[in-house]
């Protein structure tokens, strides 16, 4: 197997970091939705029960 170039590992190395940072953004959005929406509305008494 060869060895990457420098370019190639800048470019695999931006790619790991633009997933993280999307992956990262994401949670944060859904953790904000959740607290926004109210953890007495998205969880309701007995929501265990539907599975």
């Amino acid at each position: 197997m060869p060895t990457p170039t420098p370019l190639e590992q800048s470019k695999q190395h931006e790619r790991r970091r633009q997933i993280r940072g999307l992956l990262l953004l994401a949670l944060a959005i859904l953790i904000f939705s959740l607290l926004r929406a109210g953890l007495h509305n998205v969880f309701t008494p007995g929501w265990w029960r539907l599975w």
